[in-house]
């Protein structure tokens, strides 16, 4: 499917040059010899919990059984990235709510009917939004406000360090590979409060968000199971090497049953 879909999209004003592999060609190629970076900052943290290290760690143990070559790499930033993501996402999407979505200053097609859409109804069913995107306009107000701006500009500049930092490693090695989320799922309770159901949404973003923030093309691997609960692993690589990705998770999709691990 995304060797169809892959490629720029001229009516996509979002979009650089893309550049595109044959993707399935990957499929057929082992990891020997493959540089696997396991992120210090991916581990241990916080919300981490200790199986979900685990699962992720043996599964790294896997591939490397099956001839890849692992070290520990450390990206210092990665743990950084909740502060920068929030300081843009929040201010970014005040503007884009805002702006009924029409992406005021972009070349490329937008959508009229969205946009008019949006209008009426931010206005007329503001109430029925997500607590989640409240809180997030609410704190993007305040820091145009109270900050007119710099706090949005200063992490546009700590986002590009962020990917040059990601980059540095990733010329050491070909992936980096850290638990997609740091815990399992959480069980699901009625009547918890919106307080608590945010921050059990928000605690499993912290290997997630950085390449929301960089570009890089990450991976989800199914690795695991622990109390009955998947446990996935995830890989990145660098700009536009999807190809890289796919030949490691076919690989140890090919080799080991993760459902039995």
């Amino acid at each position: 499917m995304l060797e169809v879909i892959a490629g720029k999209d001229p009516l996509d004003p979002r979009q650089d040059e893309v550049h595109v592999q044959p993707y399935t060609d990957a499929l057929d190629k082992d990891v020997k010899g493959l540089r696997i970076g396991l992120l210090r900052e991916g581990f241990g943290t916080p919300a981490s919990e200790p199986d979900v290290d685990a699962a992720v760690r043996k599964t790294i143990d896997a591939l490397a059984g099956l001839g890849a070559e692992v070290r520990e790499v450390s990206v210092p930033a990665h743990l950084e990235t909740g502060a920068i993501s929030w300081s843009m996402f929040t201010e970014g999407m005040l503007a884009n709510i805002e702006g009924n979505g029409a992406g005021y200053g972009l070349r490329g097609w937008h959508d009229p009917a969205l946009a008019s859409a949006l209008g009426k109804f931010r206005h007329a069913q503001a109430n029925d939004l997500p607590p989640s995107l409240k809180i997030s306009l609410l704190l993007g107000a305040y820091l145009r406000e109270r900050y007119h701006g710099s706090v949005y500009v200063q992490a546009h500049a700590l986002r590009a360090e962020l990917r040059i930092a990601y980059d540095s490693v990733l010329q050491e090695v070909d992936v980096i590979a850290m638990p997609t989320t740091p815990n399992k799922a959480h069980r699901y309770e009625p009547d918890i409060g919106a307080a608590e159901a945010l921050r059990r949404g928000w605690n499993m973003l912290g290997n997630t968000t950085p390449f929301n923030l960089t570009g890089h093309p990450a991976l989800s691997i199914p690795c695991a199971k622990s109390n009955g609960l998947p446990v996935g692993m995830m890989l990145a690589a660098r700009h536009f090497d999807e190809a890289t990705l796919f030949r490691a998770a076919h690989a140890y999709e090919r080799s080991v049953d993760w459902t039995t691990v």
